[in-house]
C-alpha cells in the first residue's frame, strides 16, 4: 500500500530518523561567577534514544574576546550505573571570538545520537585569557525516539 505524498514529506520533515517528540532543556548558571572546571549533570535519558538537533550557549558576560581567551564547554553522555563511566562527547567546543555576550551562540554538534539510559553532563575547563563566562543559559534541543 503506498503512502500519500504530503504523509512521507511530514515524516521526513518532523520525525527525522525515526526520532518524534521534541523537548528543550535548558540549564541555567544563575550564579555571577565562571563556573567553577568540572562536570555538572544536565539529565537523564531514561527509555528512550534521543537525536540532539542543537544546542546553544547564552552568555551574559565575560565571553571570550578572541586571539587566546578561551573557555572549554563540551557536552557529553556517560553510563548510568554511578561510575559516569564511558564518556563521550556530543558536543565539543572552545568559546573563542566567534562568541559573544548576550548571543545565542550556535554549539557544532559531532555525536547527535545519545542513547537510553544515560546521564547527560556538561564539562566545563580551559579558561585562560580574560574568559571568564558568567550569567550563562545552555539549551539543548533534542528529539526522542518514536
Amino acid at each position: 500500500m503506498a503512502v500519500a505524498t504530503h504523509v512521507s514529506r511530514v515524516a521526513k520533515e518532523y520525525a527525522p530518523f525515526g526520532y518524534s517528540v521534541m523537548e528543550d532543556v535548558t540549564y541555567v548558571l544563575t550564579d555571577s561567577v565562571a563556573p567553577a572546571e568540572g562536570t555538572e549533570i544536565l539529565g537523564y535519558v531514561d527509555d528512550a534514544d534521543i537525536y540532539v538537533e542543537s544546542a546553544q550557549l547564552f552568555v551574559t558576560s565575560g565571553a571570550a574576546t578572541g586571539g587566546a581567551d578561551t573557555a572549554g564547554i563540551t557536552i557529553q553522555y556517560a553510563d548510568n550505573d554511578g561510575s559516569l563511566s564511558h564518556v563521550t562527547d556530543v558536543s565539543t567546543e572552545i568559546q573563542s571570538g566567534a562568541m559573544a555576550n548576550n548571543t545565542a551562540n550556535n554549539l557544532t554538534i559531532s555525536s547527535p545520537v545519545i542513547p537510553a539510559d544515560r546521564i547527560i553532563q556538561v564539562d566545563w575547563d580551559n579558561e585562560t585569557g580574560t574568559a571568564a563566562p558568567a550569567g550563562m543559559f545552555l539549551k539543548i534541543r533534542y528529539r526522542r525516539k518514536a
